[in-house]
């Protein structure tokens, strides 16, 4: 059940004690309101792609890009160091779905609405 991975990614980011010094608990799936207070994070699934075999269900290859914004650069890229810290090769068991692996495949950054934004990608496997 990886439509459930925020689970995972909250659980993983608020168990950082570093990460909720600087950020608290500004972490949102999908959408943040326009008085959000920065630093805050946003995470949202791009992708959600079953491997099947004849046998039935093996897994799932999730896709999920993690926003990291502030209205500081420097801060931004530290927020984005401890979020890959909290989630790289991480794994966890769930009610309803585990977590087998987490890679980060991509990082980028960009800078809009007076705001740096940095996005992380992860691969998840989910069984």
């Amino acid at each position: 059940m990886s439509l459930l991975i925020a689970e995972h990614i909250r659980k993983k980011l608020s168990d950082n004690p570093k990460l909720t010094e600087v950020v608290g608990d500004r972490m949102y799936p999908c959408v943040v309101t326009s008085e959000t207070e920065y630093p805050f994070i946003v995470y949202t699934r791009d992708e959600c792609a079953p491997s099947d075999t004849k046998d039935g269900f093996v897994h799932d290859n999730v896709s999920e890009s993690v926003y990291i914004f502030s209205d500081d650069y420097t801060e931004s890229v530290n927020v984005a160091e401890l979020v890959r810290s909290s989630l790289a090769n991480s794994t966890g068991d769930y009610d309803l779905f585990s977590v087998s692996e987490c890679i980060m495949t991509s990082a980028s950054e960009s800078f809009a609405e007076d705001a740096f934004a940095q996005v992380l990608t992860f691969n998840i496997i989910t069984e």
